[in-house]
């Protein structure tokens, strides 16, 4: 049995969408719900890349459409239990924990912040070839200074974004660099009234970034288990 999403029972009556083979179901036990799809395994999900790309997908879908209707608890991809009486058994075993944040995430949703560098101007006139010796050197050490210095205006600007992130939501997971793309998550209102004016005052302060960000989206990463892991499969 493949669980998509955790949620309260008492939640109001969900629409569900298509499951990856069959279609899904609410299983309840006391205060606590799951959304889960009867038998699909681990061994039953895809292995090749493009149909594990169309599974991870269909994942994302699945916990994004309930979250637009309730608060979840999105569990990674490829969660399994091995029959409905063991998924009963955690969720009668987990309740209180898993009721005790579905309470403290109602009515917040992440936000995924990228920042891009935006790279200096290449196109740079080349250097008179009249210029030679001492002069041509000074030249180059000239733009080499420039260049530092707008790598150094770049970082400041970068650090004292986090620090304003970090100020202004209390709850900030900075992700790892990746091919010079900074990412950080933040768990907010899933309607912020004055997110517009923050985000201005944000790309204002950083001319030398490239800002953009998604949500509302579930919380992926403030979720039990945390990140996304796509590759995870769990038999329990």
């Amino acid at each position: 049995m493949y669980v998509y999403a955790l949620l309260r029972a008492d939640a109001e009556p969900i629409v569900l969408p298509p499951g990856w083979q069959a279609p899904l179901v609410v299983i309840k036990v006391g205060a606590l719900a799951a959304i889960a799809e009867p038998g699909l395994t681990a061994d039953g999900l895809p292995t090749a890349e493009a149909p594990l790309i169309q599974a991870v997908l269909h994942h994302d879908r699945v916990v994004c459409e309930i979250f637009e209707q309730t608060t979840v608890l999105p569990l990674r991809f490829g969660c399994c239990f091995v029959s409905e009486a063991s998924l009963r058994q955690y969720l009668q075993t987990q309740a209180a924990l898993h009721l005790q944040q579905l309470d403290a995430l109602t009515g917040l949703a992440e936000y995924t912040i990228k920042l891009k560098p935006i790279t200096p101007p290449v196109n740079e006139p080349e250097l008179p070839s009249t210029i030679g010796g001492r002069q041509y050197f000074l030249a180059k050490k000239q733009r080499y200074q420039t260049l530092q210095q707008q790598q150094a205006q770049q970082q400041g600007e970068r650090q004292a974004l986090l620090s304003a992130i970090g100020q202004t939501f209390p709850y900030v997971l900075p992700d790892t660099e990746a091919e010079a793309v900074h990412t950080v998550h933040i768990l907010a209102s899933r309607t912020p009234s004055d997110w517009q004016a923050i985000w201005q005052t944000w790309q204002d302060q950083c001319p030398h970034w490239q800002l953009s960000y998604e949500g509302p989206l579930p919380p992926y990463h403030f979720a039990p288990g945390g990140r996304r892991d796509l590759g995870m499969r769990i038999e329990q």
